[in-house]
């Protein structure tokens, strides 16, 4: 795991926009509350997204199709929340699309920080003891969740 310091910040700071997203959408999602919830702030992320999208296609050539496929998501996101109130199911979808594109990037760019290790023990390590899986720090859904 060798990579230039505008691989990194490309790929920390396009993590942490998604993560900001879905936090944002998240608030609005439980019951419709619209204290985290903010338009402005989420067009500030997904146009800083947008820049680091363009960035990544040209830091990481072996994975510019996921890139791409970042940017053209967040473009394709941005025109829907212009043009109309988004619902809860549309607001969910987003969320999900967005933790799908950070767990990716952390899993290709962040070693050991990338993945969970409970997912392979079956208890977590971040957790007091190991006991059990832990919870999503998103909320979204268990991140130990074992996949098939």
């Amino acid at each position: 795991m060798n990579h230039s310091e505008g691989q990194r910040y490309t790929a920390k700071e396009a993590a942490s926009h998604l993560a900001a997203v879905a936090d944002h959408l998240k608030d609005y999602s439980e019951g419709g509350s619209t204290v985290g919830f903010c338009l402005e702030c989420l067009g500030k992320h997904f146009s800083s997204l947008r820049v680091l999208a363009s960035e990544g296609q040209d830091f990481f050539p072996a994975d510019r199709d996921l890139w791409f496929r970042l940017r053209s998501w967040c473009d394709e996101t941005m025109d829907r929340l212009m043009d109309t109130p988004a619902g809860v199911d549309e607001i969910m979808e987003i969320m999900r699309d967005a933790r799908a594109f950070r767990k990716t990037i952390q899993s290709k760019y962040f070693g050991r920080l990338g993945t969970c290790g409970a997912s392979k023990t079956g208890s977590c390590s971040f957790r007091p003891g190991g006991d059990g899986p832990c919870k999503c720090l998103t909320g979204l859904e268990p991140c130990c969740r074992r996949e098939s």
